[in-house]
């Protein structure tokens, strides 16, 4: 699958990939996202990261077991366009 992966556009605790584009395995799944983020940014722990799907006006968190292939295919609205992807540090709740 071939897909977009950037910081959310509030992000401040993390830095941003070098290459945001990227086409892995449709298997590969958002916990795998969340380990592959924490090396190229030099974060630990890597379950601080979020992974999240922009709809209209609110972010949607994905679960760490959806695979890839499952989000692509439930958010991709058009073939032509590339699924985007953002990724934030967790917010204490309440903030």
């Amino acid at each position: 699958v071939n897909f977009v992966l950037r910081a959310h556009p509030h992000e401040t605790g993390v830095g941003r990939l070098a290459r945001e584009y990227l086409s892995t395995s449709d298997q590969l799944k958002v916990t795998h996202l969340k380990k592959f983020l924490g090396l190229k940014l030099g974060y630990a722990p890597v379950e601080d990261f979020e992974v999240l799907v922009a709809l209209e006006n609110q972010c949607v968190v994905l679960n760490d077991q959806l695979s890839l292939g499952q989000v692509v295919a439930h958010f991709a609205t058009d073939a032509d366009v590339e699924v985007v992807l953002h990724y934030r540090l967790q917010r204490p709740m309440g903030t």
